[in-house]
């Protein structure tokens, strides 16, 4: 019995293996004096099962001295179980069966415990008796889970022939029926707010009036909700059976198991068996029916999809696709997206001002000019430039007049002279004489003339009101001046304007009337409005570009606007889609390019 390849008719059964197991360990322990032991095994996820029990506990608990003890053996659980391990820790034997399975060994431990020392030696010679045991309890496990396993894979493909929901639920349900000895299978799906049986076994025809459907129905609903197998009589404290014990009292206390099936974590149908009073789901079963399960969902979820009404699939595509959407998966790619959706709106059917841009210089219209009326000295100067003049009021400065005062008083008695004569040749009746001094009186009164205006003018006073714009004459004071020289520029305020310089590109997009703002480079936060007063037709040759000059009066211009300041001018040119302004200058080079 030592060999590990044992037939089937050296087995038995599993139970009379799973007795044997127990016997075994029941006659080393009396054989050794030893009060109590246990053949226990480790699964692969971490978990303990206890094989034997001596002496066999009252309830469904182990003894409290098993669970410190297995601690002790779990870490012998990777040592080489081809030799005896013996552990002594007072009055504790552990002694691994090394069990040969193939290639590798099973993580079997005997454990004895509360004996004497005397007693070590015997313990571990006997327990080798447990070895044959348990080599025949596990050759009993792999076989029956290679058939469950085939039964799974049996009934899993038992539907793959289908192309039809329906068709392929009622073979699903028929195999399970058959091959986990079942009284009835359903299989339901979530439709909306509710669930619909669609399949049961050896039925062909489902009349959902029925009672016995509707409590089947009630049992897929509580299972879905809580999204996990429910079981009755077995069932977990936690979970909710109400439903599920309705359907097993009223349908002659049989035993009922629901598995839910699920695509994409969440629950879209419900697989619910039957079996008769006494036949018990073992976890055996629950967990065939959870790999079924499995195997089965997606396959049957895709039959279900495919077999709906046109409009139904499409109407839950997209409210998957919304979901999915709305869902809090991928929070960055969907807010990526939804700002590229929310920008690419706004580029398409928002609207903004579209804005011709250039460069534009100040300048002034009706400009007065103060020039030296007569050749002299400046005497003295009353403004700067920059400051505010009045019209016929404010005094600009003033000439040297000593010296026109003394030609004007000699010119003036040269006159008395030229009179006296005149009167003198009058009473002689000289005429020639008389003519002659008429023609020096005649002289004199134009010389007067000339030196009262010259006089008069000595004193610029500014002809408009505005500002100063240029003349810095300090420096002149007290320095002869020629006649014609120009001294002072003058200017109005209101007579301000704005030759701006467009792009040939854009000036068809100006037109007359346009409003826009200037901002100078000297302020280049203060936006100064103007208005399009004229475009000149004729190009100018700019740098590597042609411009077009656009005169633009400025409406509101600041006191400290001089002309010749420069800076940038932009003339609203209507409204237009964002797109359109954005695209413009890459729109108009290929279209250029390409010659479309």
């Amino acid at each position: 019995m030592s060999d590990s390849h044992i037939n089937h008719e050296q087995l038995g059964s599993p139970q009379q293996a799973a007795a044997s197991l127990h016997q075994t360990l029941a006659d080393i322990c009396m054989i050794g004096n030893s009060p109590s032991g246990a053949v226990v095994r480790y699964i692969q996820d971490g978990s303990v099962e206890v094989l034997a029990i001596y002496p066999a506990p009252d309830g469904a608990e182990p003894p409290p001295w098993i669970s410190p003890v297995v601690q002790t053996a779990r870490s012998l659980n990777g040592e080489d179980p081809s030799s005896a391990l013996d552990v002594e820790d007072n009055s504790v034997v552990i002694k691994h069966l090394a069990v040969a399975d193939g290639s590798s060994a099973r993580s079997v431990f005997a454990i004895f415990h509360g004996i004497e020392k005397n007693q070590f030696n015997t313990l571990v010679k006997l327990s080798g008796l447990l070895v044959a045991d348990e080599a025949r309890l596990s050759a009993f496990e792999s076989q029956a889970a290679v058939a469950r396993l085939a039964s799974v894979v049996e009934c899993a493909g038992a539907m793959g022939s289908f192309d039809r929901v329906k068709a392929a639920g009622f073979a699903l349900v028929n195999h399970i029926e058959s091959h986990w000895t079942c009284s009835r299978v359903s299989l339901g799906f979530v439709e909306e707010q509710y669930i619909a049986v669609h399949a049961m076994s050896n039925t062909e025809e489902i009349v959902r009036k029925m009672e016995a459907v509707r409590l089947i129905e009630s049992t897929m609903e509580e299972c879905a909700d809580q999204d996990t197998e429910v079981e009755f009589p077995r069932s977990a404290g936690s979970r909710i059976v109400r439903a599920t014990k309705d359907l097993a009292s009223k349908c002659e206390d049989v035993a009922v198991l629901s598995v839910p099936l699920r695509f994409k974590e969440d629950v879209f149908a419900v697989l619910t068996l039957e079996r008769q009073k006494g036949e018990l789901f073992t976890d055996v079963d629950v967990d065939s029916i959870r790999l079924l399960g499995e195997l089965v969902q997606n396959p049957l979820m895709l039959l279900h999809q495919h077999d709906r009404w046109w409009g139904r699939r499409c109407t839950d595509l997209c409210k998957e696709k919304l979901e999915m959407l709305l869902g809090p998966e991928h929070t960055w790619i969907k807010l990526t997206g939804l700002i590229f959706v929310l920008l690419l709106g706004f580029m398409l059917f928002g609207k903004g001002t579209y804005r011709v841009e250039g460069t534009f210089t100040v300048g002034v219209e009706d400009r007065a000019v103060i020039a030296v009326p007569f050749d002299g000295e400046i005497m003295a100067v009353h403004v700067r430039p920059g400051d505010r003049v009045i019209s016929g009021e404010t005094v600009l400065l003033e000439f040297d007049t000593i010296e026109l005062e003394l030609q004007l008083a000699t010119t003036e008695a040269t006159l008395s002279k030229a009179k006296r004569e005149v009167s003198v040749a009058q009473r002689e009746h000289d005429e020639a004489t008389a003519k002659m001094a008429r023609a020096d009186v005649d002289k004199a009164q134009a010389e007067i003339d000339l030196l009262n205006h010259r006089l008069k003018v000595a004193s610029a006073i500014s002809p408009i009101s505005g500002h100063v714009l240029s003349g810095d004459l300090e420096r002149l004071v007290g320095l002869p001046v020629s006649r014609g020289e120009v001294l002072m520029e003058l200017a109005p305020l209101e007579s301000f304007y704005a030759d701006i310089f467009v792009n040939q590109s854009e000036i068809l997009d100006v037109r007359v009337g346009q409003e826009g703002e200037v901002a100078t480079a000297a302020y280049p936060g203060y936006y100064i409005p103007m208005i399009v007063d004229a475009i000149e037709p004729l190009g100018q040759v700019g740098d590597l570009e042609t411009v077009f000059r656009v005169r633009a009066k400025l409406t509101e211009p600041p006191a400290w606007l001089r002309p010749g300041m420069e800076g940038v001018a932009k003339v609203n040119a209507g409204r237009k889609h964002y797109i359109v302004m954005w695209t413009k200058p890459v729109v108009n080079w290929l279209r250029m390019w390409l010659w479309i």
